[in-house]
């Protein structure tokens, strides 16, 4: 009797231990199935990013910052303001950011649209100067060539930021996506697996076996909330400068936007968590005083 009884007892404590090895794995899979679900619509998403750089109207601050750039150039040539209006439209400057996209997650060449603009400004240099009744020599001809290309520079310095940084983006996510595109279903089956082990270590006691994933899931989201919580208390995001004041607002948002999409994971797998907890006391206490009376 007391052999059987020990029997029972080693029989409960294995399968407590085996219960919190499930759970705790439950947890890790399912913040895996969180981060390749995020990661598959946000940063691995060509069509998300440039959703998101329309909505923080990244192509109309690329446009003042170039205008800016060229306007202390022209104050230093002296010409007037007329040189540097209408050198660039709304359109070239979204073509020029789509092919740094495009750049970055499908491998293709860079086409700025820099020769266009350089073109608008030599003509309406020459026309300024015919008007103005101005023959330039050799020196002359030279300093307005040097000018014109020190405006295309700047140009395309507002696009091709960082062709390091461009590049290790690039081959990060050559890198990166391959890898997804094969594991990308691996969490999920795994999640599936785990559940189901779960259930069937607790097939004659179900809803202990409910009750430990609600446990998974609400300390799931407890975790969630922490890290948006630890991210927004230990760094400064909207205060971080990458590259550009333009670049900088549009990564800051994608940022926000992940972190406060996680924090509302949190929200729902501690709800869940805390219901199945409840639910699953209710129905254990109900059947202990179904069984007494």
């Amino acid at each position: 009797m007391n052999l059987l009884k020990g029997e029972k007892v080693e029989m409960k404590f294995l399968n407590m231990i085996s219960n919190l090895i499930l759970s705790f794995l439950l947890v890790i899979i399912i913040i895996v199935v969180i981060v390749f679900h995020l990661a598959s619509t946000t940063i691995l998403n060509k069509e998300y990013v440039l959703k998101k750089l329309k909505e923080t109207e990244y192509y109309l601050q690329i446009s003042r910052e170039i205008q800016n750039a060229f306007e202390n150039y022209r104050y230093q040539s002296g010409l007037p303001e007329e040189m540097i209006k209408d050198l660039y439209t709304e359109e070239m400057i979204q073509s020029d950011v789509n092919s740094i996209v495009d750049y970055i997650y499908e491998d293709k060449d860079i086409v700025i649209s820099e020769q266009q603009v350089k073109e608008k400004l030599d003509t309406k240099i020459k026309n300024y100067l015919v008007s103005e009744g101005k023959i330039l020599n050799k020196q002359g001809e030279k300093n307005v060539q040097e000018f014109e290309d020190l405006m295309m520079k700047e140009y395309y310095k507002n696009f091709n930021v960082s062709e390091s940084g461009l590049k290790i983006a690039k081959d990060t996510l050559n890198k990166i996506i391959p890898i997804y595109v094969h594991l990308k279903y691996a969490p999920l089956f795994f999640l599936v697996m785990v559940f189901i082990s779960i259930i069937l270590l607790n097939i004659k006691d179900v809803l202990m076996g409910i009750r430990f994933v609600s446990i998974s899931l609400l300390t799931t989201g407890i975790l969630l909330k922490i890290g948006k919580s630890f991210v927004f208390s230990h760094i400064d995001i909207d205060n971080r400068i990458v590259l550009t004041a333009s670049l900088s607002n549009s990564i800051t948002t994608i940022i926000k936007e992940i972190l406060y999409t996680i924090a509302d994971y949190g929200t729902w797998f501690v709800l869940c968590g805390i219901i199945g907890i409840i639910i699953t006391s209710i129905l254990k206490n109900t059947k202990a005083r179904e069984k007494k009376s």
